[in-house]
């Protein structure tokens, strides 16, 4: 076997192992929360870069209700 696939084994070994010592809270972060958190943040510097160049421009933000005469 190469070095690589040598070390590519070791590492899933390794991941394995700290998978099977985690605590069901652990789990539950790497299975849950991290990922949402990961979404999250994409959606955040999305929202900011499409207000930044003015794509986020949609025709509700300016016919609100909110406001008399308009957002």
């Amino acid at each position: 076997m190469s070095q690589l696939a040598v070390r590519a084994d070791r590492k899933l070994e390794n991941l394995w192992d700290a998978w099977r010592e985690a605590t069901a809270p652990g789990r539950l972060d790497l299975l849950f929360f991290k990922p949402v958190e990961l979404f999250n943040s994409a959606w955040l510097v999305y929202i900011v870069l499409a207000q930044t160049i003015g794509s986020y421009n949609k025709c509700s933000c300016k016919a609100s209700n909110w406001a008399g005469g308009g957002g």
